[in-house]
């Protein structure tokens, strides 16, 4: 027979999800023939695909802190306090053993060699042309000076040394016509100290 005639037939070789009987009723009772069902994978293709449901963001809870954690934060905060003031006051041992230390040594050395140290530098400080020179200083250290000044050519002869009572032992006054030069060894113990103890303020204030 021609393939015309059963074109309006299910194929029997194809896959369908209607079964033989559906068909065969509809062509009996004169019922228009059912569309095919589409393959189950095409029409789950075609359906429209569903909004993704919002997920529900659970709260954070909060725990407290443990006690040991609490605890241990309360330790290191006090150890830092401890550690501060140990500093400062390692740091306020160091400059008053420092003071007391010079205290003792600069009258020592001034003692030692004050002297010395103005015979040294004294001659380049006095102009050639000044005859005369006058120095003033304590008992102990102008006897030190006169001695001082025998032994040096450039100045034996042009220097009289004045003992004066009450004058500080670590100084000494040097005048001629045209000017003059203090060598105060105990101002520069007093400089000195300061300045260690204004360093030392400055250092703390910074902490």
């Amino acid at each position: 027979m021609s393939e015309a005639v059963f074109s309006h037939l299910p194929r029997f070789d194809a896959v369908s999800e209607r079964r033989p009987a559906d068909w065969l009723r509809a062509l009996t009772a004169g019922e228009p023939l059912p569309e095919p069902d589409m393959p189950m994978a095409s029409a789950m293709m075609e359906e429209e695909p569903m909004a993704p449901q919002p997920v529900k963001s659970e709260p954070v809870a909060v725990r407290p802190i443990p006690q040991e954690t609490a605890a241990l934060q309360a330790a290191i905060g006090n150890l830092a306090k401890l550690m501060d003031r140990i500093d400062l006051e390692s740091r306020q041992q160091t400059v008053d053993s420092i003071q007391a230390i010079a205290a003792q040594l600069f009258p020592e050395l001034s003692r030692r060699f004050l002297a010395e140290e103005i015979g040294r530098h004294l001659p380049g400080l006095i102009p050639t042309s000044v005859p005369v020179v006058e120095i003033t200083a304590a008992p102990e250290l102008a006897a030190q000076l006169t001695e001082m000044v025998s032994r040096h050519p450039s100045l034996e002869g042009r220097c009289e040394i004045v003992s004066r009572e009450g004058q500080a032992g670590g100084r000494a006054d040097v005048s001629w016509r045209t000017g003059g030069v203090t060598f105060d060894f105990e101002g520069l113990l007093n400089d000195c100290l300061a300045e260690l103890g204004s360093t030392h303020k400055t250092n703390t204030e910074q902490m």
